[in-house]
């Protein structure tokens, strides 16, 4: 069993319960302590943040699978997109019994596909934006028949001749996905995609220059329909890791940035990524100083969507190439990387919410030869699908297990369709609105007064299951302020529906 370490990085060998654990060599009961430690290895020696691993399944034993990227179909099938012999789909099965995986399907979408975007639609077309023939940027629309698993393009759009290298993409509603990616002179341009789920078409609006000195390897993530948090390196005089807000108008859907992009390493050469802590709070992993694996907390204020950073953490002081993040719950979030010796490696990182500062747990080697751009697609709160590229610069997969200890969501949840719930409750000025999903679905989270009356829709679409978070700043549907007094946050998924009393006290 592995020492567990402590926030500093320094491994203890100390244990709360365990006689040992505390320097006593001259006591009189050495022979009794020898005998508890024996007797309790599993009390004296437990991990409350075990990694367990399942067998690695080689989806790809021709060609790598570097710029993998997951999103899930339903419990138990999975979507892979990955730069193999060209632009490869993959569809991975999990077996929840054992934790095993099969390759149901492999699908070239494109004869070049690379650096990819991937974005759910529903539950079986997704929007994927890539670089393709002579580096030129397109998009296209995949559809997946669950009778037999096949993958089969809706619909090709070359959206940007010129350029196309690291695209990302991030919903914005049923029809509307912001897309980023890097130009030709090394800038970075974001615009809206249109999808019209009669004829699975595809539209793209203006460009926003959001980055006009140096951007690639961009990471988006989702903070609300019209705001998305857009993280990326830059060389811009040297190596600069950089996030920036994302504005979209809904009037016309172009997009803007309210400020030019924060500084949050001064020495980041490799990408970076974010994971949601709560609707303000989004903690980043990235490859910082010296190559190592750090880790900081962003803030965002929704007054004027300005970024402000927390106090940066080495979780590894080795190597910490290519981290990818999965929010467990609002505190706790699992990082797997490219470790030492270009192994792979996951820790289990915790957000102390009353500061900000960040610490983990002992980090868990999960693949001993190689796994280099790895990314992590949740499975339930305790399973996290894993893809890679491995041994051979092949493409690989893994189910990596996070045995919880007291944390996730209440026992019984997955019986429930979902939860929901607000803080501060009371609240004067805004509220964080927390949402769990137990499936997958079309869903709509709304406010309403006590007599029923409809106040303001939150969310409104198909989502995947799993947690996410809104912010509610205590107005309606047109904008103005509610009165003090009781309103419920309802989540309905289907016909089945949850229930959150929320007071606003002005």
């Amino acid at each position: 069993m592995e020492t567990q370490a402590s926030s500093a990085g320094t491994p203890s060998i100390g244990c709360a319960v365990c006689p040992l654990g505390r320097t006593h060599l001259g006591c009189t009961r050495t022979a009794l302590a020898l005998m508890l430690l024996l007797l309790l290895p599993s009390i004296c020696t437990a991990d409350p943040w075990d990694i367990t691993l399942g067998p690695p399944h080689e989806y790809d034993p021709i060609s790598g699978g570097r710029n993998c990227i997951l999103s899930a179909i339903d419990a138990t099938h999975y979507l892979c997109l990955h730069r193999g012999t060209g632009g490869e789909a993959v569809i991975l099965s999990v077996d929840p019994a054992d934790w095993t995986l099969s390759t149901i399907t492999t699908y070239q979408y494109d004869e070049n596909g690379d650096y990819m975007g991937l974005a759910t639609i529903d539950p079986t077309h997704f929007l994927c934006t890539y670089c393709g023939e002579d580096e030129a940027a397109f998009a296209s629309v995949l559809s997946i028949d669950p009778e037999n698993w096949t993958i089969a393009t809706e619909s090709t759009l070359l959206y940007d001749p010129e350029f196309g290298y690291y695209n990302a993409l991030s919903p914005i509603d049923e029809t509307h996905y912001l897309g980023v990616h890097n130009m030709w002179d090394v800038t970075g341009r974001a615009g809206v995609f249109t999808v019209d789920p009669q004829s699975w078409a595809i539209t793209y609006g203006s460009e926003c220059p959001f980055e006009t000195e140096s951007g690639y390897d961009f990471k988006l993530t989702r903070i609300d329909a019209t705001h998305h948090l857009c993280l990326y390196p830059s060389q811009a005089g040297g190596y600069f890791g950089r996030a920036v807000v994302l504005i979209v108008d809904p009037g016309d859907w172009t997009v803007s940035t309210a400020h030019p992009p924060l500084t949050f390493a001064t020495d980041c050469d490799a990408y970076s990524f974010a994971s949601r802590i709560d609707a303000t709070h989004f903690l980043c992993a990235y490859q910082g100083p010296e190559s190592h694996g750090w880790a900081v907390v962003l803030t965002i204020d929704p007054d004027d969507w300005l970024i402000s950073m927390e106090t940066p953490f080495e979780f590894d002081p080795a190597l910490g190439g290519e981290p990818n993040l999965s929010r467990i719950d609002a505190t706790h979030h699992l990082c797997a990387y490219k470790g030492e010796g270009a192994d792979g490696y996951a820790v289990v990182l915790t957000v102390d919410p009353g500061d900000w500062s960040i610490s983990r747990e002992t980090p868990r080697e999960w693949d001993l030869e190689r796994a280099d751009y790895p990314y992590l697609c949740r499975i339930d709160d305790g399973h996290y699908l894993c893809s890679y590229e491995g041994p051979g610069l092949d493409g690989w997969a893994l189910v990596l297990g996070v045995e919880l200890s007291g944390a996730g969501m209440p026992d019984g949840h997955v019986e429930r369709v979902g939860l929901v719930s607000g803080y501060p409750n009371p609240f004067t000025d805004r509220m964080t609105i927390d949402y769990y999903l137990a499936t997958g679905g079309r869903v709509e989270l709304v406010i309403r007064d006590l007599q029923g009356r409809m106040v303001s829709t939150l969310l409104r679409g198909w989502f995947p299951c799993g947690p996410g978070s809104v912010l509610w700043d205590g107005t309606d549907g047109h904008g103005r302020r509610v009165g003090p007094g009781v309103y419920f946050g309802t989540l309905r998924v289907g016909d089945r529906r949850e229930v959150a009393r929320l007071i606003a006290l002005r």
